[in-house]
């Protein structure tokens, strides 16, 4: 076994594009990849590179700013050992002595062993198809029910639209007008349940960019015209589901469905580990046997006295971290047996109905 090491490096313009593959094929993150990062404006300024590795073999990359007593971490919603995160906070408190927090958002870890203070809470989650092998591995592991839909609304679209064609396109296919066009079938099926889509124009250009890089779409075509589209970004050997959407008027046949059903197959053949399918809890991602993955922020402190210099942010954090876990719980109820479970999740339903009602009234 050889020698633990820690490298350092402080890059005053960004981060060089070696080091950005390096972090993708490690973590396979869309909100730790430097594409992502660059998007949001966040790579400005000094920042600062922390690598723990063994012999060549790495097991942390962070991406880190300091700003007077605090450091924000970059690498965001990323898989991690505890005991990485704790030798990493211990390095910087070390390295830089005028920092009294270091602030993480989204960590996929187990239990923190530190003497130091912290405050955690869950912050955000993702649904992911976890590694399954081949394509056919993945099709013998669906349930009976989605085989049996999949082939039924497969032959009736078929039927119904003799010249239906799924196809697949490469990331140099895949331009802003392509994911607009995405964005507006998922904006009017939104809007004719009285939901609003979390997407708006604006997003078309980010989200092709985040494809750009050997990213893939997967599209419908009656007639010529595409009906149905999902595009994915490719992060190291994981892929990520950002935007799906189906045209109106066809429904009764589970497009949209049936769409990242067909995706998700060619993300398998393209060799993907994994594909995160995003947040929201929505049915259908189970069913393509997604499994949530729920995320972390942190804030350890230096010490007792130095939590203290920042206390008004440390009962803000308590209370916001407070409020969504307990959102989260009520959600949770929705898919847990028992009477109890099922009586609160009756009550979320009961509102949500109540919601939509009042909002197509208004309408």
């Amino acid at each position: 076994m050889g020698q633990w090491t820690k490298l350092v490096e402080c890059h005053p313009h960004g981060i060089p594009d070696v080091l950005a593959r390096q972090i993708d094929e490690h973590y396979g993150a869309l909100f730790a990849s430097a594409r992502q990062l660059r998007l949001a404006d966040r790579l400005h300024g000094d920042i600062w590179v922390y690598r723990s590795q063994t012999a060549g073999f790495v097991h942390a990359i962070f991406l880190y700013t300091c700003s007077g007593k605090e450091i924000r971490v970059l690498s965001e919603q990323v898989g991690v050992l505890a005991y990485e995160v704790e030798r990493f906070v211990d390095y910087l408190f070390e390295r830089h002595p005028e920092v009294d927090r270091v602030l993480f958002f989204g960590l996929d870890m187990g239990e923190l062993r530190t003497t130091r203070p912290y405050q955690r809470y869950f912050c955000a989650e993702d649904i992911v198809i976890p590694a399954v092998g081949s394509e056919q591995a993945y099709t013998d592991k669906l349930g009976k029910s989605t085989k049996r839909n999949i082939r039924r609304r497969s032959a009736a679209l078929a039927q119904r639209h003799p010249s239906m064609r799924f196809e697949t396109l490469d990331a140099s296919g895949i331009g802003p007008a392509l994911v607009a066009q995405i964005i507006a079938f998922n904006r009017a099926r939104m809007a004719s349940k009285n939901k609003m889509s979390t997407y708006c124009d604006e997003d078309a250009d980010r989200l092709a960019v985040l494809a750009a890089d050997d990213g893939m779409a997967g599209i419908v075509r009656v007639e010529g015209e595409i009906v149905a589209g999902s595009v994915c970004a490719r992060i190291g050997h994981n892929y990520y589901m950002m935007i799906s959407g189906h045209a109106l008027g066809f429904d009764e046949f589970s497009l949209g469905f049936l769409c990242c059903y067909w995706t998700t197959q060619a993300c398998l053949r393209r060799g993907a580990r994994e594909i995160n399918l995003m947040g929201g809890r929505l049915d259908y991602k189970y069913a393509l046997l997604g499994d949530s993955r729920k995320y972390d922020s942190l804030c350890v402190y230096r010490s007792r006295q130095a939590m203290l210099g920042f206390l008004p942010d440390v009962i803000g954090t308590a209370c916001r971290g407070s409020l969504i876990e307990a959102r989260f719980a009520l959600l949770d109820c929705e898919r847990k047996p028992g009477a109890a479970a099922q009586l609160v999740a009756h009550g979320i339903r009961s509102w949500r109905a109540a919601k939509t009602r009042r909002m197509q009234e208004a309408s």
